[in-house]
């Protein structure tokens, strides 16, 4: 049986969660033949590359629906960097892109990926032509059998007899396919390598070799190639369109993936009532509406611009039975104590958007007032900056099964022991009116931005 090796790139600090999520979707059997994913996994560069062994259709389905990546890619060519020179390394560049077995797997997954996405859309023309067509066979006093029946055979006849049916089936033989190729370097590589020429002499090189085409504005695919200090990685993106972008939100706010990260460790359950008091463009309700439908969404945000674009947001994805708005402040809502089983929110990092009071004070605010609102167990996941983090844990209480920090790493026993000194001086302090466990923490990298995102229990 053989393998087919693709790569995802994924942001700093969603490696692991990405490479998780792979491995649950791809290593369950399924009642189709296919074994699991070979997993010999490699994290680096901001890449997780993997091998699949079984139905290419079926995978390919599955890939197209990651949710934490940035792009997937079938894989083109990867190797170390280790050549000693210039001339060295531009040979044995040459030689592999020039290699016809390069190209073979990944064009016959290109050539299967245009098939899995024709037979989407003709489900979809086939749903949307079938409801159309029975719409128009009740207002007709003709039998809808025999409607459907005169339809297909006039179209099979127009088929049969049109002169350029056969001029069709001869020209897509000999269409061909085309390319554009882009180039990126990292690292030390940046200084002597000419990044135009090169990707002109790989394009002529792939050309010859593939017979295809070169197509800089609008081509069929794009063979992207990555050379760092360590690594050449080479592939083709299975969507022109980043796997990261949701096509149910008009208008994004913070990065998808993240928002899915901080769903799921939010652990929705059905009927759970779930609050973003900060809730901005709603991405982070949208993300875990998109996830679990049965439960009851609520966004808040002081902001009447912000619960706006939000309303655009959710009467876009047509949930706003499932979403409610309300414009209010986040540190004074209008919702009675114990109404709330999770609280998923991106808080401010004054930055782009500003606390209201110093951030010392704003979120021990925000914390009670999290504390009054939340059910007994309930949890709050936090996405904050990286400096206001560092002011929130020593808030929270700190248990020994339950000192893991930045994707599961330990903290030193010297800080836990700081900060469980802390929680009895301030944390449970009567001046603080909560009490809350936690659970992780876990970095992200935003943009130009270091964040964190908190997980905790309400006790």
């Amino acid at each position: 049986m053989t393998s087919l090796s693709f790569y995802v790139t994924v942001g700093r600090g969603t490696e692991s969660f990405a490479n998780c999520e792979i491995r649950r979707k791809f290593s369950q059997k399924a009642a189709v033949a296919m074994s699991p994913v070979n997993f010999v996994s490699q994290i680096r560069d901001g890449k997780i590359i993997f091998e699949i062994a079984g139905n290419t259709e079926h995978y390919i389905e599955k890939l197209l629906g990651l949710k934490c990546v940035e792009r997937a890619f079938v894989k083109i060519t990867d190797y170390e960097n280790n050549t000693k020179g210039k001339r060295e390394f531009l040979d044995r560049l040459m030689q592999t892109m020039s290699a016809a077995q390069t190209f073979d797997t990944a064009q016959k997954v290109m050539d299967q990926l245009r098939l899995v996405l024709s037979n989407i859309n003709k489900k979809v023309k086939i749903n949307t032509s079938s409801s159309t067509m029975s719409h128009k066979a009740a207002s007709s006093d003709e039998p809808c059998s025999k409607k459907i029946r005169l339809s297909e055979d006039s179209s099979c006849d127009e088929v049969k007899n049109s002169p350029e049916s056969d001029k069709l089936l001869d020209d897509e033989k000999q269409v061909f396919k085309t390319f554009r190729m882009s180039v990126k370097c990292t690292g030390k590589s940046r200084r002597w390598i000419d990044i135009k020429k090169l990707s002109k002499d790989l394009s002529r090189r792939v050309s010859r070799t593939c017979d295809w085409l070169v197509d800089l504005r609008s081509p069929d695919f794009e063979i992207c190639l990555h050379i760092s200090d360590c690594h050449v990685t080479a592939g083709i993106p299975l969507t022109s369109i980043p796997l990261s972008r949701r096509p149910f939100i008009m208008d994004p706010g913070l990065r998808a993936p993240v928002a899915w990260i901080m769903v799921q460790l939010a652990d929705i359950k059905p009927g759970d009532v779930i609050l973003d008091p900060m809730c901005g463009k709603g991405t982070l309700l949208l993300e875990a509406y998109s996830h679990l439908k049965d439960a009851c969404y609520i966004g808040v945000d002081k902001d009447l611009s912000q619960i706006q674009v939000a309303q655009q947001n959710v009467f876009g994805m047509s949930s706003q039975k499932h979403i409610n708005l309300f414009h209010a402040d986040g540190l004074c809502l209008p919702f009675k104590p114990l109404s709330v089983n999770r609280v998923i929110c991106d808080a401010p990092f004054n930055q782009k958007h500003f606390t209201s009071t110093k951030a010392d004070d704003f979120y021990v605010t925000f914390l009670e007032e999290m504390y009054r609102i939340l059910c007994e167990g309930g949890s709050l996941v936090l996405l904050t900056s990286q400096e206001f983090s560092s002011m929130i844990t020593p808030l929270l209480l700190l248990s020994k099964d339950n000192s893991t920090c930045d994707n599961g790493q330990d903290l030193p026993s010297e800080k836990i022991a700081s900060d469980k000194k802390s929680n009895l001086d301030v944390g449970c302090n009567a001046r603080h009116k909560f009490t809350f466990q936690f659970v992780s923490k876990h970095y992200m990298k935003l943009g130009e931005s270091h964040g964190e995102i908190i997980v905790m229990v309400k006790l």
